[in-house]
């Protein structure tokens, strides 16, 4: 779901910023990390914001792992 800019972005410091590959815009970090936990763009969160508490149980258990 995530791909990176192919330029480095002054607004970053030069980084190579992940981008949504559907165009959304993603304002933090928590929003790119709901990205990389959807597989395939069918499930995307922002189309599905349902899948939000979802991603967040899994996210929990892995932190408690």
């Amino acid at each position: 779901m995530l791909t990176r800019t192919r330029m480095g972005m002054p607004f970053a410091g030069g980084a190579h910023i992940p981008r949504c590959a559907l165009a959304w815009a993603l304002h933090s970090e928590s929003e790119a990390s709901y990205c990389m936990e959807t597989p395939v763009v069918a499930q995307c969160w922002k189309l599905h914001p349902e899948r939000i508490a979802e991603i967040e149980e899994k996210r929990a258990s892995r932190a408690a792992d």
